[in-house]
């Protein structure tokens, strides 16, 4: 991520899912995002919240 502003499809990307996916999640995480490019320090901030989101879905599948 070398430019201050990405959009959704590399965000996806980076995440290993598809754009559809990313935006599921975000509804689910409760995070809204304008049109147009996406800041880095945004970017950040939904990278984090979805990898935790993600890891804690795992493991209450594992303990299942």
């Amino acid at each position: 991520m070398n430019s201050s502003y990405v959009t959704r499809k590399e965000i996806a990307r980076d995440l290993g899912i598809d754009p559809k996916t990313l935006r599921k999640r975000l509804s689910e995480a409760g995070i809204l995002l304008g049109k147009g490019l996406i800041p880095a320090e945004k970017v950040k901030e939904i990278k984090l919240r979805l990898k935790v989101a993600s890891q804690n879905q795992n493991n209450t599948v594992s303990k299942q």
